[in-house]
């Protein structure tokens, strides 16, 4: 460490009684303090095991005591993939939201109070309130809770809870050369005590005899070859000596009943977009939902809102069909670059089907799928610029059609139903030159077959 080298940093921990080992707990722990319990490893890390990483990244409280918020979410974001077995997952949470229930940017926060917050409310996921954002609408939802916080009083108990369970919520107390921190096992040298802090106790090392802990100074902080993080010595500052940790236990039953929003955030859950079988391209990315019953709304350029109903499972990788419809209007048509349609119906007077005629090619037959319709005003040539037209239902409501073309000898169609301000269905259809033969025609194609479906898998 190099003195007076180090940004001073806002600290926020508040000390209280709960805080402190109580006389009964020493006398309890005191033969367990700087033992490994056995079958307990001699060295454990949540950012490796097995190779993989079951922590986020290194956060920035700022200049606000707010430390117990971040220390408190590490926790719970390393227990809950720890608890779901995914390594990894898309699961930060907001600490935003969690320090806006008590805490203060002045005078700091206790553990007990952030604790006593995750129980009863619970903390939303990260994009719904970032820390120097604005609050969400989908905060309100997808709240994990604790079921409670346990009080760990020792360093060989610690251990034990960290290679089974997950991380740690800890205090510790800050000289003033804790900011100088450049790498190594620290231990106080040199300074005068300044405040009490709240950090994510991730690991351990009998080997070098320290934790392995996050801090929420930035990536500005610490080691050159691994900023934010830090190793601490045993029994220096008070962690698990004068102070307890906590660790989480978390709901296994989520709320259910909620209704969730799916949010764009970039490179989370993306949905394939898939057209008669082959992948088009992808929706913007979506925020996992937690386990529940949720509507949500689907929404990508250049388609109509989507609002599925469904249900997401506890620890169940859930997969869902959805439709997603292209919004169309008649300014969309664009001039063709060869021939004229011409579309009439089957018979005179009701159909449920169109025939669509070129010259040189067999005549297709267009299947409008659960509605019977009955002709309008009559059908003309499919004209530079596009063809629509008005077909009539049984009940006499009226209904749009548009004839566009998408390609060379692609063809779309697009049905606007009564009383709706965006097109509903489209299919397509495609000319085969009747040189080829029949048997090479596109099949005579329902809506169905034609609209673009968005598959999405989401924990």
């Amino acid at each position: 460490m190099e003195k007076g080298k180090g940004k001073i940093r806002k600290l926020g921990l508040i000390i209280t009684e709960q805080l402190k080992r109580t006389a009964a707990e020493d006398a309890r722990d005191i033969s367990l303090e700087v033992h490994t319990l056995l079958g307990t490893p001699t060295s454990w890390n949540w950012r490796n095991v097995d190779g993989k990483n079951y922590t986020t990244p290194i956060q920035d409280q700022g200049d606000c005591g707010s430390c117990v918020a971040f220390g408190s979410t590490a926790a719970l974001e390393t227990t809950q993939m720890v608890a779901d077995k995914a390594p990894g997952e898309a699961v930060k949470r907001s600490e935003a939201d969690l320090f806006s229930n008590g805490g203060n940017c002045s005078s700091g926060w206790t553990l007990e109070g952030a604790n006593a917050v995750l129980q009863s409310k619970g903390c939303c996921l990260e994009p719904c309130w970032p820390y120097n954002g604005s609050k969400l609408p989908c905060c309100d939802q997808n709240r994990l809770k604790i079921l409670s916080a346990t009080r760990i009083t020792s360093d060989a108990v610690a251990k034990q809870w960290l290679s089974s369970n997950g991380a740690i919520q800890a205090a510790m107390e800050v000289d003033s050369d804790f900011f100088d921190y450049s790498g190594g096992v620290y231990s106080p040298e040199y300074g005068d005590y300044v405040g009490g802090h709240g950090i994510c106790i991730i690991g351990y090392d009998d080997v070098q005899g320290c934790w392995i802990c996050k801090n929420s100074f930035g990536t500005e902080w610490g080691d050159p070859n691994d900023p934010g993080w830090f190793k601490i010595a045993y029994g220096v500052c008070g962690i698990f000596r004068a102070y307890v940790g906590y660790g989480y236990s978390l709901s296994v039953v989520p709320p259910t009943g909620q209704t969730g929003i799916l949010i764009n955030t970039a490179g989370v859950l993306k949905a394939d977009i898939v057209v008669k079988g082959a992948v088009i391209g992808q929706t913007d990315g979506f925020i996992a939902l937690a386990a529940g019953y949720y509507s949500a709304t689907v929404r990508k350029t250049g388609y109509q809102d989507y609002f599925p109903t469904f249900k997401v499972t506890d620890k169940q990788t859930y997969q869902t069909t959805i439709t997603l419809t292209p919004i169309a209007t008649t300014g969309d048509i664009v001039l063709p670059t060869e021939g004229v349609l011409m579309v009439m119906p089957i018979s005179g007077v009701n159909t449920t089907d169109l025939i669509v005629q070129r010259t040189g090619y067999p005549d297709l037959d267009v299947p409008i799928v659960g509605m019977t319709f009955y002709q309008y005003m009559s059908l003309g040539n499919f004209a530079a610029g596009g063809l629509t037209f008005q077909l009539k239902d049984a009940t006499g409501l009226h209904h749009n059609i548009v004839i566009q073309p998408a390609g060379t000898n692609i063809w779309l169609v697009w049905m606007m139903l009564a009383g709706s301000t965006s097109y509903n269905y489209s299919f397509q259809f495609k000319f085969i030159p009747a040189t080829q033969g029949i048997e090479d025609l596109m099949q005579s194609a329902t809506i169905q077959d034609f609209l673009g479906i968005a598959r999405r898998k989401r924990r």
